[in-house]
């Protein structure tokens, strides 16, 4: 990965990327999730392939896709494998929920 990286902040909305969970910024840029804060894991919900939600360390859903979120986070090229199978690799830093979670399917 090359070092630093280009900061991202601001209000967007989380999609589902194979087996994570990405975020698509207002201005069109859409990149998986290679890293979440501490505790966080992005999950496919039990018994669907799409509903991708982020679990808290004691397992709560935090996010769901769909949901508008607030991010601070920073974006770095990488070379070979990456967690997500992309070739960018975007950090969340901090975020906050905006709004409700969407309702599972």
């Amino acid at each position: 990965m090359s070092p630093g990286g280009r900061a991202h902040q601001g209000d967007e909305v989380v999609y589902g990327h194979l087996w994570c969970l990405g975020i698509e910024f207002d201005s069109g840029e859409a990149y998986p999730v290679s890293r979440w804060p501490a505790g966080m894991q992005a999950e496919r919900q039990p018994g669907t392939n799409t509903d991708g939600v982020l679990i808290d360390a004691t397992g709560n859903v935090v996010l769901r896709e769909g949901q508008r979120v607030r991010v601070n986070a920073t974006l770095a090229h990488a070379n070979g494998d990456t967690p997500c199978d992309y070739t960018e690799i975007l950090t969340v830093v901090s975020f906050e929920a905006l709004g409700p979670q969407p309702s599972p399917p």
